[in-house]
């Protein structure tokens, strides 16, 4: 391995909040002696910014106060195209640099970062659900929200644009690192190399593994998997608003808890809420933040709509029930999301609105009884790691591959 300290540039379009600290692990990063590390935010590319002022100034005083924490020495905002041309034409040729926006930027900024002699990387993030769309499925969405199809057309042209520059200029990523079998067919198309490696989630899991399983709940708990429904957090780019509501969600899932009570009357209800929850608990329940693998491991049932924190369910083979209303049953690309989730992983699912207590009691017994251990391996190997990766952390292999790469 070379002794030069090679530089990795993360380049963000979002603000460095808690939440991307944890979820990209920046600590080993920045804590390994062996590369130089840079955080560059393009305050001027919003990729998505539909918070209001007040909740965007609470996340810029939260990365002020995570760079100061952490000692993060070189850290720039970069406030539009010419200064990232300048600070690009500044780094040495031969710096990695990792967009984590990458896939949703234009694909011009490939051809900046690589005509200035940086190396491009990525890693997948867990690219699913994958869901497709017909015409028939397009004008069920644009007849909900007719006042939303110039911004659609306008998506469309953007596609459009990106797809024919990507043509012309036959960019590729240097190094991506892919999650399961799925995602290596696409990296294969987009990059000089790929190279095995699996979700974030798979991250926790060895973690969480690599412990005694030490329960942090004594009793035996059915656990619920918070995404911030009536509007979820993590549902950014649909245009099918609102998902739910606050009336029709709480009815609904308050009476699933009651049936679910009634049927495991010896085991209690607990709920993950989403990192990104400003809840003291969910409707009264006892609630947890940000010790989610934990609570997977240890729970005796998974309750969900469609969360990526259904990846750890299926690493450590737990029953799952999956949950939607009639509002997301009728919301096309919701119900599109939580149905690909019920398919590949082979999952029993229940209408929040319309279930019967006999239909419930059914599924519950027919959970206990079976573990679809050949539906989770499939999905394991397809989405998450096709098993050639090594089973380290993703930090540490990233950072042993931008040590060893001679490209």
């Amino acid at each position: 391995m070379s002794n030069i300290k090679k530089k990795l540039i993360f380049i963000n379009s979002f603000i460095y909040d808690k939440v991307m600290f944890e979820k990209f692990n920046f600590d080993n990063y920045i804590n390994n002696s062996l590369i130089d590390i840079e955080f560059w935010r393009l305050n001027f590319d919003q990729v998505i910014d539909k918070k209001n002022f007040e909740e965007k100034n609470r996340l810029e005083h939260e990365e002020k106060e995570l760079i100061k924490q952490k000692n993060i020495e070189k850290f720039k905002k970069i406030e539009n195209l010419s200064q990232l041309i300048k600070n690009l034409k500044d780094i040495k040729k031969g710096s990695f640099i990792f967009d984590i926006t990458l896939m949703s930027k234009n694909p011009l900024y490939i051809f900046l970062y690589k005509f200035y002699g940086a190396k491009l990387i990525f890693h997948g993030l867990a690219q699913f659900p994958v869901v497709s769309f017909d015409f028939k499925d397009i004008n069920k969405i644009l007849e909900k929200n007719i006042f939303e199809i110039i911004l659609n057309i306008k998506k469309f042209l953007k596609y459009l644009f990106k797809k024919i520059i990507n043509k012309l200029l036959r960019l590729k990523i240097d190094i991506f690192f892919y999650n399961g079998v799925y995602e290596k067919k696409k990296s294969q198309k987009i990059s000089k190399k790929s190279i095995s490696l699996h979700t974030n989630d798979y991250d926790k899991f060895l973690i969480e593994n690599a412990k005694s399983e030490i329960r942090y709940i004594d009793e035996n708990y059915i656990l619920f998997l918070d995404m911030g429904y009536p509007k979820p957090h993590d549902n950014y780019f649909s245009l099918e608003k609102p998902v739910t509501t606050e009336e029709n969600y709480r009815k609904g899932i308050l009476r699933l808890f009651t049936s679910l009570d009634k049927i495991y009357n010896s085991k209690k209800i607990i709920v993950a809420l989403h990192p990104k929850s400003k809840k003291e608990n969910f409707y009264g329940y006892p609630s947890f933040k940000n010790i989610t693998p934990k609570l997977i491991r240890s729970s005796d049932l998974v309750l969900s709509h469609d969360s990526l924190s259904l990846q750890l369910a299926a690493l450590w083979n737990k029953p799952t029930l999956m949950l939607f209303n009639n509002d997301m049953q009728n919301r096309t690309s919701k119900f599109k999301e939580i149905k690909w989730f019920i398919d590949e992983l082979k999952l029993a699912s229940i209408n929040l609105d319309s279930y019967k207590d006999k239909e419930l009691q059914d599924i519950t017994e027919s959970l206990s009884k079976k573990k679809n251990y050949s539906a989770t391996n499939s999905f394991v190997k397809k989405y998450i790691n096709d098993g050639e990766s090594e089973n380290k952390l993703i930090p540490e292999i990233i950072t042993d591959t931008i040590m060893k790469s001679k490209i």
